[in-house]
């Protein structure tokens, strides 16, 4: 919990930074240690102050008091107590503990999102979970990708400034920022990262300013944008054709886009390094025009119009089996993880049944078997999605939690429900086990809100003392998964 609580404030910090130019150069937020530092400057001008008072919620008469000149060490304002350093002549640092933090303070941090806040939901911030794939496209050459790990992004120009950071989500937006080196190019600074995607700003004398050399960007909720980059994981090579004027990586990753991810060409052939999360991708080229599969990778899958697709698979595999139906002539895997498709993954017989090795990234899906035509669910897996004339088998790669309701042993249907799954009443059904109800499921990093429908009554989970109320006065129960 404290965790959770310690990004959101660092969020906050940030964003009240990147929402407008620094005052100075000097860092005015920080948390460190568990506590909130900022930084006052008594050579500001009388605008400067009234920013940073509207960015921080201070007080601005405990500023004045502070800026005259105060000798005291603590200072009381909001029915909240700051510690007082003086540093010199003119700055002083305050701070105070995460723990002192008001209601009207977390209120703030919480009024846009009270359901479901998280530090990953935050413009700026990212789960890297839920990023599939990503392609770099800088205008100029000024992000290079070494062995290890390392990347070295280099801003062009600037040769005037006089001190240049950068800041992002990879050290969760730090005011102080990783300091940059200036070459006969611009600026540079080398990050060792794991490979992902990634905002970041630079901050140029004090000012922040989004990447201009970098065409991708986003909004960052705040009128202006964060520039992105990606730490590849995986090079594609086509050999040949170099005679091609144009050749296009295009896959299940990036929903089969035509012009996205144009390829470089080098002395063998094309290539094009990209981020690809872990799991099961299908992939082909567009080579001016025509496609066609990768001749180097013997990996592949019908594409449904007689043809294939080259596959591509990265991680542990998880093996499928449905067990017996022997005389079967036919047996196909589908799932939401490959869009239900009743032609793709033919599954291989086994001398118990059927069974097909599929690398699937952490998270929750649905799946059935078809034999010779007719849909199955696993009945090896009790685990199951109820969709009213049918259940879906249900499996969860790498749960991060586990729902768990004591007792009722005699009834016949228990389901757990909550902002995760939009207060479905059908999904997800639990299964007894040892006297116990269970469900284990895959959630990434925050708060959500749940509840067990008990054969239809709406129950409180009696094993979690943390619960919130609801527009029925009845209550939720809260859930905190931790990044």
């Amino acid at each position: 919990m404290r965790k959770i609580l310690e990004k959101i404030l660092i969020t906050l910090v940030a964003i009240m930074a990147c929402h407008a130019p620094a005052v100075a150069q000097e860092v005015l937020g920080k948390f460190e240690n568990g506590k909130f530092f900022i930084v006052l400057d008594n050579s500001w001008t009388e605008a400067q102050k009234a920013k940073v008072i509207d960015q921080y919620q201070l007080d601005s008469a405990m500023v004045a008091t502070v800026l005259k000149g105060t000798s005291a060490t603590e200072i009381k304002a909001n029915n909240q107590v700051w510690s007082v350093n003086k540093l010199d002549a003119n700055r002083y640092e305050l701070s105070k503990s995460l723990e002192s933090l008001s209601g009207d303070d977390w209120g703030r941090i919480w009024a846009s999102d009270p359901e479901q806040r998280s530090p990953l939901k935050e413009p700026g911030y990212i789960d890297q979970s839920t990023v599939l794939f990503g392609f770099n496209d800088f205008k100029k050459n000024s992000f290079f990708q070494e062995e290890g790990g390392a990347v070295r992004i280099v801003l062009q120009n600037k040769s005037k400034s006089n001190q240049v950071v950068i800041t992002g989500s990879f050290n969760n937006w730090s005011t102080e920022g990783i300091p940059m080196k200036r070459t006969a190019e611009g600026w540079e600074v080398k990050l060792i990262l794991k490979p992902g995607k990634y905002y970041y700003k630079f901050i140029i004398d004090g000012y922040w300013s989004y990447d201009q050399g970098n065409n991708l960007r986003e909004d960052d909720g705040y009128g202006n944008y964060n520039s992105v980059f990606y730490v590849s994981n995986k090079r594609f090579r086509l050999k040949g054709h170099g005679e091609a004027t144009t050749v296009v990586l295009t896959g299940s990753f990036n929903e089969w886009n035509t012009r996205k991810v144009k390829m470089s060409k080098e002395p063998s052939g094309w290539y094009a390094d990209v981020y690809l999360r872990d799991g099961t991708h299908t992939y082909k080229f567009i080579v001016d025009g025509n496609w066609i599969h990768d001749p180097e990778n013997p990996n592949r899958l019908p594409d449904g119009l007689g043809k294939y697709n080259s596959v591509v698979a990265q991680g542990t595999p998880h093996v499928f089996r449905l067990k017996g139906y022997q005389s079967a002539q036919k047996v196909v895997l589908s799932g939401n993880f490959n869009s239900w498709r009743e032609d793709e993954l033919q599954m291989k017989k086994s001398d118990k049944g059927w069974e097909f090795p599929y690398v699937l990234s952490p998270g929750n899906y649905e799946y059935r078997f078809i034999v010779d035509g007719t849909w199955v669910s696993d009945p090896s897996n009790p685990y199951r999605i109820d969709k009213g004339d049918h259940d879906n088998s249900f499996l969860s790669i790498a749960p991060t939690h586990t729902f768990i309701l004591q007792g009722y042993p005699t009834f016949s249907k228990v389901v757990v429900s909550g902002t995760f799954s939009d207060w479905s009443e059908a999904n997800y059904v639990m299964v007894l086990s040892e006297g116990h109800w269970q469900f284990p499921i895959h959630l990434a990093p925050g708060k959500y809100h749940y509840k067990f429908l008990v054969n239809g009554k709406w129950t409180l989970d009696p094993s979690n003392p943390h619960f919130e109320e609801n527009e029925f006065g009845t209550g939720n129960s809260v859930l905190w998964i931790e990044d």
